[in-house]
């Protein structure tokens, strides 16, 4: 990597994350590796397509005074640009948010690189460094909170402007649409002459109806859009003058799969079918749908140098690994307790060894399966869980992810918790959530709780039980702080 680029959600994101990964160069980059962190000031928020645009636009400036760098330049010079995405508020991944000052990135992962913890932002850096070493000239795309661990070879030189990360499927069935959540995610059809459609976020029965119509081949492969792309010099600096003026008025809101890469690979009929099935107005989204028609067909005269969109397969047998919400992180944290290939493919990635248990009790009876990591807890028992940088006098726990935390007394099942000062004896109910935080002003111990099945988003106003006060007003409690 030439150069790193962080976009974030406020000013204390933006000087955090530019201090640390500055610091941190020679770990996961090169020493000399330009680090930019830039806020994304957008009213409203401007989506991560023109997210993307305009962390680079604003990169550029920044990184002209701090180091009298040109990252066009750099770029069109064959350097290598990378994007990572952490703007928002971290709902899905409330209240561990909270405990992290609602900074989302900052949430630790059980790796530690010197005496630091891993957060998530920082283990995507590291993976990432790996797919786009062999990618020079190109901008690349990642979010913040997802890894991937490829089978397949992803380190073939690019063969087109537009390149996005995909994960291929076996079969498509209803079934499997709905075990998957396939409509949650961008769908890939690829076709035998290797000519990529995306259809974001499409239930089973309209891609059926697609097929029906001859819109989607029943002769296509598919794959799931992992969201993450890269782009060349010339696709990069067409869309920025293409929406300059949107970047400068700061207007609008448009995220890459729907507002770029569709009207990109669809023909019109179907962009607006699929838009309008998710509730976007017919006749904005065919405004969008011509210019973007146009925008492609004054490219692809000026630049026939390559082939225009493409796919990158991670394979069946790779690994996928989201921490975007609470229940993802829990679920792909515990795989560490597997002993399939999926938990080993974690633990090398983590560098943790499985035969180790980092607790010296003798009166803690753990087993084969758990993973404790400086942890000092004096007796107990602790099956099938992962415990990092725990303190006890006795825990009992079974499939529990616990990090940074420390207890007198303690039993749980199936429950997460992050960050947690616990006095006294307390016995948990099953799947639940707890992470904690103290205000710097008031000295104020905030202990917020939420369960399994719940979702931080959907919760985002409610007063859930045992908390004193909805997310979104600790979320504005913190903010204060800033």
């Amino acid at each position: 990597m030439d150069a790193i680029i962080v976009s974030t959600s406020n000013p204390r994101q933006e000087n955090y994350w530019q201090k640390r990964l500055k610091e941190m160069r020679g770990f996961f980059t090169k020493p000399d590796t330009v680090v930019i962190a830039v806020c994304e000031d957008w009213p409203n928020g401007a989506g991560n397509g023109l997210g993307t645009l305009y962390a680079y636009y604003k990169a550029q400036e920044k990184a002209r005074f701090m180091y009298n760098t040109d990252l066009y330049e750099m770029q069109k010079q064959g350097g290598s640009i990378v994007i990572y995405h952490t703007a928002g508020l971290g709902k899905r991944l409330f209240p561990l948010t909270a405990s992290e000052f609602n900074n989302k990135s900052a949430i630790k992962l059980p790796g530690f690189f010197e005496d630091n913890q891993l957060t998530i932002l920082e283990a995507v850096i590291l993976q990432t460094s790996h797919f786009v070493k062999n990618r020079p000239g190109r901008l690349s795309v990642f979010w913040g909170d997802q890894l991937f661990i490829p089978y397949s070879n992803i380190n073939e030189v690019p063969q087109h402007h537009i390149e996005i990360l995909g994960q291929s499927l076996d079969t498509i069935t209803e079934e499997d649409w709905s075990k998957k959540k396939l409509a949650n995610y961008g769908l890939l059809a690829i076709s035998p002459s290797k000519r990529v459609k995306l259809l974001e976020k499409i239930d089973y029965h309209l891609l059926q109806d697609f097929i029906n119509a001859g819109k989607i081949s029943s002769k296509d492969k598919f794959a799931m859009s992992l969201g993450s792309f890269s782009l060349s010099a010339q696709m990069t600096f067409s869309l920025l003058r293409e929406y300059a003026h949107d970047l400068q008025s700061q207007r609008g809101s448009l995220d890459s799969d729907p507002h770029f890469w569709m009207p990109l690979t669809l023909d019109r009929d179907s962009y607006l079918k699929l838009m309008s099935k998710n509730e976007h107005p017919e006749t904005k989204s065919l405004q969008h749908y011509q210019r973007m028609e146009s925008f492609k067909t004054k490219f692809l005269q000026l630049h026939s140098d390559a082939a225009f969109f493409g796919f990158v397969d991670i394979g069946k047998s790779g690994f996928w690994w989201d921490y975007g919400s609470i229940d993802s992180y829990y679920n792909n944290v515990l795989k560490l307790t597997s002993k399939g290939p999926e938990g080993q493919a974690l633990r090398l990635f983590y560098q943790i060894d499985p035969t180790k248990q980092d607790n010296k009790s003798n009166r803690l009876i753990t087993d084969e399966n758990s993973c404790l990591i400086n942890c000092n807890i004096r007796a107990g028992k602790i099956s099938n869980s992962v415990l990092i940088g725990v303190s006890a006098n006795s825990i009992e726990a079974e499939n529990c992810v616990i990090i940074n935390s420390n207890f007198l007394s303690v039993k749980a099942n199936q429950s997460l918790f992050y960050h947690i000062k616990e006095d006294a004896d307390v016995v948990f109910s099953p799947g639940t959530i707890r992470a904690d935080v103290v205000l710097p002003t008031t000295n104020e111990h905030l202990k917020i709780y939420s369960h399994r099945d719940r979702n931080g988003k959907e919760d985002w106003n409610i007063t859930l039980p045992q908390n004193t006060f909805s997310f979104q007003e600790v979320y504005e409690k913190l903010k204060s702080e800033e």
